[in-house]
């Protein structure tokens, strides 16, 4: 989880550097900022998941997609 977090700000970071619409930098900056304390805050808090990702909890949706039988 908090390396899905590092890696989004990283990505987040480099748009941020790279464009220019002010708007834009702005934007991509809070977020990346806010994920970066939310890795932050998981690696803090001695959270299990920190370094792996969340299993499912076994809910799913049903599936809307044709499987080819009718």
């Amino acid at each position: 989880m908090a390396i899905v977090f590092i890696v989004f700000a990283i990505g987040l970071a480099f748009a941020a550097y790279r464009t220019t619409d002010k708007f834009v930098r702005i934007f991509c900056t809070i977020f990346c900022l806010l994920n970066l304390a939310g890795a932050a805050t998981a690696i803090y808090k001695h959270d299990p998941y920190a370094f792996k990702l969340r299993p499912n909890d076994g809910e799913y949706d049903p599936n809307y997609r044709r499987d080819g039988r009718r």
